[in-house]
């Protein structure tokens, strides 16, 4: 399953799909973050852009970790010129203050051909990329499956506050960036 997939032909596949998600109620959540990449100052990440991913993607974790929980967070295998990066980012969020009373159970990477959660992440993700990006055309499969999808949430794709539970998109406004 995956975002560039979603087509007339599969179209009734992809929207059983997002029902599914939406029938597991707040067991199955969603967040992922947006970054206007116009706005990213590479120096403040040693230029080096895969720091500077990992650094947002401790930012999408740290903000949405709440005390009494465990989690097991799973990302998509990346290749990495620093194979640490993955373990620092463990180590980052058990030091943090919002997991004081919250266990982070692991971070693993997995191919996503392999874990179907990965590849309704990839779903979830075009969903909100099309539609924060505007690359969306009227009367397409795509379309469509947004459209599905935020009928059933009651809103459009866009901004959420911190405490939306089903889908959220945390919108990082860097500094400097246009509000």
């Amino acid at each position: 399953m995956k975002w560039r997939k979603v087509s007339p032909s599969r179209l009734a596949f992809y929207e059983a799909l997002v029902d599914l998600y939406l029938e597991y109620g707040e067991d199955l959540r969603f967040r992922c973050i947006a970054v206007n990449r116009t706005t990213v100052d590479l120096s403040r990440h040693a230029h080096d852009a895969e720091l500077g991913f990992y650094k947002f993607y401790y930012q999408l974790l740290h903000h949405w970790i709440r005390s009494g929980n465990t989690y097991r967070i799973f990302c998509d295998l990346k290749s990495n010129r620093d194979p640490k990066r993955l373990p620092v980012l463990a180590r980052c969020l058990s030091l943090s203050n919002s997991c004081r009373e919250a266990m982070v159970d692991g971070i693993q990477s997995l191919p996503s051909d392999e874990v179907v959660l990965l590849q309704l992440c990839d779903v979830l993700l075009g969903v909100a990329s099309s539609r924060l990006n505007s690359t969306l055309h009227a009367g397409t499969a795509k379309a469509a499956l947004v459209e599905r999808l935020e009928r059933a949430l009651g809103h459009s794709i866009d901004h959420t506050r911190r405490d939306e539970k089903k889908f959220n998109v945390f919108v990082i406004r860097l500094q400097g960036s246009p509000q």
